[in-house]
C-alpha cells in the first residue's frame, strides 16, 4: 500500500484491549478510565479477518498491543491465528507488553508463533516502579523479561520513557541491557492523554539523554541496524573503564538472569550465557554489544518526528483505524464489518485509511484526549 505522499505502509499495530493492570501516571488517571463495553471489542476472528485483508494489501509486520494485551484471555489463540497468515505475506509478528503477566506464558506464545516482544519499563528501582505504575510489581516484570529471553522471543526490546523523574537511570539502563541481552531504547515523553499535563515539566529530549549517557560525547548513530518496523535510531555507546551498575540495576540484572534459567541470552544456541559486560550478543542481524561499545536505541517522538518514513496504521480494540497517532481522525472499520461489509468493501475502507494519513503528525493539534491505553502506542 502506498499513501498519497509515496510512503509504503507495511506495519499494522492491533490493540486487543483497552484494559490494563497498571495505572502508569502518564497513561491513565489513578482511578483508570471507563473501559469500552465488552460487546464493542473486536472478537479474535474479526481481528484475524482484518489482518488477513491488510496483509493482502501489503502489510508485512503486525504488532499486538493494548492496553495490556495479556489481560485478555486466550491471546495465544489469536497469535496462532495470525501466525497462520504467514503464507499470505506476514513476515513479523510481535507484541508490546508490560511483561507483568508474561513469565508463565512466554513459551506458549513463542510456540504459537510470536516472534518477539517489546517490554515497557521506565525504572529499575522497585520503589519508583510502584509509584510510576501505582502499585506494580517490578520483580514480575523482570521475570517476564527473563522468560521472554529464555523462550527465544528475540530480540527482546526494553522501551524506557525518559522523564525528569528517571533521567538519573539512563546509564543504568544501558548497562542493564548490555549485561542481560535486552535491547534498551529510550523514548521521549509524548503529550498524549494524562501525559499532556505533566509533559512540559517532565520532558527530556534525546540530546539530553545522550549527554547524560556520555558527558564527553562519543554516542554515535549506527545506520541500518536493528530488526523491526519502528522509528528507533540506534547508537553505539563507548564503555568507560570502571563503570558499574547501581545496586538497583545490579539486582534487576540478577533477576533477569535467574529467570532465564541458565539458558543462553536471547535463547539462541551458542550465545554467551553469562551476559558479561562487552559480550558480543545479537540476533536477527542486531549486534547489541562489542567488547568496547554497547548499542542503545532512541525514539525521538517529539524532537524529531519520523513522519517522512511513517509506515504504520493502528487498529483500536473497538475496530477503528487510526491513520496517525497524533490525529483524532479515525475510520470505523469494525462498524462496517459488523454491518455486513464484504471483504472487497473492507479492503476499500483500509485503503481509504491509508490515503487519510497526513504528511506530518500535526503536533499543533489538541491530542490531550488521545489515550495510549486505547490506541496501543
Amino acid at each position: 500500500m502506498i499513501d498519497k505522499y509515496g510512503r509504503e505502509i507495511t506495519y499494522l499495530r492491533i490493540s486487543v484491549t483497552d484494559r490494563c493492570n497498571f495505572r502508569c501516571v502518564y497513561c491513565m488517571p489513578e482511578e483508570g478510565v471507563p473501559p469500552k463495553p465488552h460487546a464493542s471489542i473486536l472478537r479474535y476472528e474479526e481481528i484475524t479477518r482484518i489482518a488477513r485483508l491488510a496483509i493482502s494489501l501489503g502489510i508485512r509486520s503486525i504488532r499486538v498491543t493494548g492496553g495490556e494485551p495479556l489481560v485478555r484471555k486466550g491471546l495465544g489463540g489469536l497469535v496462532a491465528a495470525l501466525n497462520g497468515l504467514r503464507s499470505l505475506g506476514l513476515r513479523d509478528l510481535s507484541m508490546t507488553t508490560n511483561a507483568s503477566l508474561l513469565a508463565p506464558v512466554a513459551g506458549d506464545l513463542k510456540a504459537a508463533g510470536l516472534d518477539r516482544v517489546n517490554i515497557s519499563l521506565d525504572t529499575l528501582r522497585s520503589d519508583r516502579f510502584r509509584s510510576v505504575t501505582r502499585g506494580g510489581d517490578l520483580t514480575a516484570v523482570l521475570e517476564g523479561a527473563g522468560a521472554a529471553l529464555a523462550a527465544g522471543l528475540w530480540p527482546v526490546k526494553m522501551n524506557v520513557v525518559v522523564t525528569r523523574d528517571n533521567i538519573d537511570e539512563v546509564q543504568d539502563f544501558a548497562l542493564f541491557g548490555m549485561m542481560t541481552g535486552l535491547v534498551v531504547r529510550f523514548i521521549e515523553l509524548m503529550p498524549l492523554g494524562c501525559a499532556g499535563s505533566i509533559q512540559p515539566a517532565s520532558f527530556v529530549d534525546t540530546a539530553e539523554m545522550m549527554e547524560r549517557l556520555e558527558p564527553d560525547g562519543g554516542v554515535a548513530e549506527v545506520m541500518g541496524v536493528g530488526p523491526g518496523s519502528g522509528p528507533a535510531r540506534y547508537h553505539t555507546w563507548p564503555l568507560r573503564s570502571g563503570l558499574e551498575p547501581s545496586a538497583h540495576a545490579a539486582g534487576a540484572i540478577h533477576t533477569v538472569r535467574d529467570a532465564c534459567g541458565g539458558r543462553p541470552v536471547g535463547g539462541r544456541p551458542g550465545a554467551p550465557a553469562g551476559g558479561q559486560a562487552g559480550a558480543p550478543v545479537g540476533g536477527q542481524g542486531m549486534a547489541i554489544t562489542t567488547p568496547d561499545k554497547a548499542l542503545v536505541g532512541f525514539i525521538t517522538s517529539v524532537s524529531r518526528h519520523s513522519c517522512p518514513g511513517c509506515n504504520r496504521l493502528r487498529l483500536t480494540a473497538d475496530g477503528r483505524i487510526a491513520p496517525c497517532l497524533w490525529s483524532s481522525d479515525e475510520i470505523d472499520l469494525g462498524a462496517a464489518m459488523r454491518a455486513g461489509a464484504s471483504d472487497a468493501e473492507l479492503t476499500r475502507v483500509i485503503g481509504a485509511a491509508v490515503m487519510a494519513k497526513p504528511l506530518e503528525c500535526g503536533a499543533s493539534r489538541d491530542v490531550s484526549k488521545r489515550r495510549m491505553s486505547r490506541l496501543g502506542g
